[in-house]
């Protein structure tokens, strides 16, 4: 059904909403050459935030790589592609953004997808430019200098302040990437519960997960996580079931970009 959502009805939409809806939903199919080009359509009218809230419509000359990078980073492409990306977009604000402003385009249009990476790159640019007001990326940061003590402390502390909220009242790209740093610093248990909590209550997760790419993404690497750790657990029951989801949900995925 997604594959003929998508099929049928790509050609015909302008609207930037509607683009970014199809991308996410290619993104769930795991196909990053066609969420990647969806976003790029939605280019005039995309905004970039800086990590100060700062908005930014940039030109389509600088906003196209970085929403290729965007895509990429979010459904989890190889390393290297994601680090030709990487540069990519920084090669696009070395030659579109005016001198002036250049540090500031270059945070709006990295930040998102440098954090989706950070599990599989670890640290770029971005994370070389100090501490930003974002909470994801301080605890990258964190991890990045060391800093184990504050990273774990502060994780536990978003435990404490979620126990009355429901496991869909916390986008499933934040799950993930928190579980990732769980694992970086080895907090296997902690990281399998915070990945239950959410996968076992997947109605509650809303309709934002189908109108981001982000979070569309995540939820299969979540899974995808969530059955690495079963089978290093022995727990063939869980790793099949995640495993069946995974297979259910995603297309073969390419590893690259189209010229």
């Amino acid at each position: 059904l997604a594959d003929s959502v998508l099929a049928s009805s790509a050609g015909d939409i302008t609207d930037t909403d509607e683009l970014w809806a199809l991308s996410a939903l290619a993104a769930l199919r795991g196909d990053a050459a066609r969420s990647a080009a969806l976003l790029r359509r939605g280019a005039v009218d995309a905004t970039f935030t800086t990590p100060t809230a700062t908005e930014w419509t940039l030109d389509r000359p600088l906003a196209e790589p970085a929403l290729t990078y965007l895509a990429y980073a979010a459904i989890g492409a190889p390393a290297d592609t994601l680090r030709a990306l990487e540069r990519a977009t920084r090669a696009a604000v070395d030659a579109f953004a005016p001198p002036a402003q250049r540090r500031e385009f270059a945070l709006a249009a990295l930040l998102r997808p440098a954090m989706l990476a950070f599990p599989i790159v670890g640290p770029t640019w971005i994370h070389q430019q100090g501490d930003q007001p974002v909470p994801l990326f301080m605890l990258q940061r964190r991890l990045v200098t060391g800093d184990t003590t504050a990273l774990r402390a502060r994780l536990d502390r978003f435990v404490e302040d979620r126990a009355a909220f429901r496991p869909g009242d916390v986008s499933i790209d934040e799950i993930h990437q928190e579980a990732e740093l769980r694992l970086a610093i080895g907090d296997t248990t902690e990281a399998v519960q915070l990945l239950d909590r959410s996968l076992s209550a997947l109605p509650t997760l809303g309709f934002e997960l189908v109108h981001h790419v982000q979070e569309a993404a995540a939820l299969v690497r979540a899974m995808e996580l969530r059955v690495a750790l079963a089978r290093n657990a022995g727990d063939a029951r869980t790793s099949q079931r995640w495993a069946a989801a995974v297979a259910a949900l995603r297309a073969p995925r390419a590893a690259g970009p189209d010229a």
